[in-house]
Parts: structure tokens; sequence; C-alpha cells
């Protein structure tokens, strides 16, 4: 009696059609792990989002163990610009941009 192989069938159409839909597999970006901000910081700026400096990805961190770690990801595909508040890495280390910031009470 002939054995019946529909999900090997199957599956092996899946790999053909997604082989000939032009879709190219997502590169991974390469910039993942911690992010150097005080905790302090971060959490008094109300702006829970961090862009990738690689490819202005944004992520909204939390901190786990009291560090902040962007997650891996798949570089961004589209260049639009980021207009939301969220933390960006300068040339002097990570700030927040597009969120106003607290002004200082003066004391004098």
């Amino acid at each position: 009696m002939p054995v019946l192989m529909i999900g090997v069938k199957c599956s092996r159409f899946r790999a053909k059609a997604a082989h000939f839909s032009g879709h190219l597999p997502t590169a991974k970006c390469t910039f993942s792990g911690v992010v150097s901000v005080d905790l302090k910081r971060f959490q008094d700026s109300g702006v829970p989002l961090v862009e990738c400096p690689d490819c202005a990805r944004t992520r909204s961190l939390t901190p786990h163990k009291g560090v902040l770690r962007f997650p891996s990801h798949d570089q961004r595909k589209i260049q639009t610009p980021n207009t939301m508040p969220r933390w960006v890495r300068g040339q002097t280390g990570w700030d927040p941009v597009g969120a106003e910031r607290p002004t200082e009470l003066s004391t004098g």
C-alpha cells in the first residue's frame, strides 16, 4: 500500500515558493547589547525608545537586572526619518532627542 507524504510535499512546495518569490532573507544588524545610559537619567527622561546607531531601528527598552539591553534585530529596510522622542548615540554618548527636556530650576 503506498504511503502518502503530504507534509513532505507541502514543505517542499513552500520552500520552492519562498525561493522563487524574490524575497531575500533580512540581514541581521550588527548592533545589539548593553546601552550605556545611567538608569536614573533614562527613567527620569520618560523616553523609553532607543534608536540603533547602525540602522536606526527603534525599540522600547526597560531595564532588566539594572541594565538596558538592545535586542538582536533585523536591519531596518525603510529609511524614513525617526521623529519620535528617543535616545540616540552621539559622539559623546547617549542622549534623548525629540523630547522636551525638563528645565533646570535656577537656585539664584
